[in-house]
C-alpha cells in the first residue's frame, strides 16, 4: 500500500482524488437541479400570489426602493424584461409596457403590481439555478422579502441565504432518493 518510506502508493491518492471530484460532480449536479426546480416553483408562486392582485402587497414600496437604489444596474440586463411578461400572467406578445398603457387613470395599485413584476423578474435572473454555490446580494434580498410574503422557501433557497449548508441538503437528498 505504500513505499518503503511510507508515502502512500501513487496510483492509489490518484484513485481516491478521482473518486473525490466524482463526488463532488454528483453534488454539484444534484443541487443544481435543485435550485433549477426551486426557481420553477418561485416564479409560478410569484406569478400567482404575488402578482396577480389588483394592489402590491404591503412592504413592495420599501422593497422596491431598495432593489432599486441599491442596485441601479437591475435593469440593464434584456432577460428580466423576457421573463417579466409570464411573471405579469400578461397574454402571448403582451409587454409590460401595453399592460401599462391599458390602465385607467385610477390604475396606480396595479401599476405598482407591474413594476414589482419588472423588478422581481430582474431579480430572478441574477438568481441562477447554482446560486446556492454564493448567493448573490440581489437573491439574498428577493429570497428574504418572498419569505416575509409568505412564500415558503425550499431546502436549496435555504442554503441560498445561508441558513442550511450544501452538504447537508444534499446528504438529505441522496437519502429521499
Amino acid at each position: 500500500a505504500s513505499d518503503p518510506d511510507g508515502a502512500p502508493h501513487p496510483e492509489r491518492a490518484r484513485q481516491a482524488e478521482a473518486d473525490k471530484e466524482r463526488a463532488e460532480r454528483r453534488q454539484l449536479i444534484a443541487l443544481t437541479k435543485l435550485g433549477e426546480a426551486a426557481a420553477g416553483v418561485r416564479r409560478e408562486w410569484m406569478r400567482d400570489k404575488l402578482l396577480s392582485r389588483k394592489t402590491a402587497p404591503k412592504g413592495a414600496a420599501l422593497f422596491l426602493a431598495e432593489l432599486i437604489v441599491t442596485r441601479p444596474d437591475l435593469f440593464n440586463d434584456y432577460h428580466g424584461q423576457r421573463i417579466a411578461p409570464d411573471l405579469l400572467g400578461l397574454a402571448d406578445n403582451e409587454t409590460p409596457e401595453m399592460a401599462v398603457a391599458k390602465l385607467p387613470a385610477t390604475g396606480d395599485g396595479r401599476a405598482q403590481v407591474i413594476v414589482l413584476g419588472m423588478v422581481l423578474a430582474a431579480a430572478e435572473t441574477r438568481t441562477p439555478k447554482d446560486a446556492w454555490r454564493g448567493a448573490s446580494d440581489v437573491t439574498k434580498k428577493l429570497l428574504a422579502w418572498l419569505s416575509e410574503q409568505g412564500y415558503p422557501l425550499s431546502d436549496i433557497e435555504q442554503v441560498m441565504l445561508g441558513k442550511r449548508k450544501a452538504d447537508a441538503v444534499y446528504r438529505q437528498a441522496c437519502k429521499e432518493d
